[in-house]
């Protein structure tokens, strides 16, 4: 379940908000167009955050981007992928070990 702090994490100025529930959040990337969710299933895995991504908000289906440990480890994959995106789809470094 996406608690108060989590929601916090999710930015204004970096996302809108398209949907929320107790359990995922859909958000659109004001960077690069991309809309993810973030859904927080809950359960005491090593990942209990998934990660959903899609290109454009008319495409119907998101496809799993990544398993993380947290929100805050979801949010800055994220924003990882989108400096990704504007390098020209080239490599960045990414600091974040506790991302598979």
């Amino acid at each position: 379940m996406l608690t108060k702090k989590d929601l916090l994490l999710v930015s204004p100025k970096y996302f809108v908000v398209l949907k929320k529930t107790n359990l995922n959040i859909e958000v659109l990337s004001k960077c690069t167009g991309h809309c993810w969710t973030i859904y927080k299933h809950g359960s005491p895995d090593k990942y209990p955050v998934w990660i959903y991504h899609k290109h454009k908000q008319s495409e119907q289906c998101y496809h799993l981007h990544r398993k993380t440990g947290s929100v805050e480890l979801a949010i800055k994959e994220i924003e990882a992928h989108d400096k990704y995106q504007a390098a020209g789809r080239k490599k960045v470094f990414n600091n974040l070990k506790q991302i598979i």
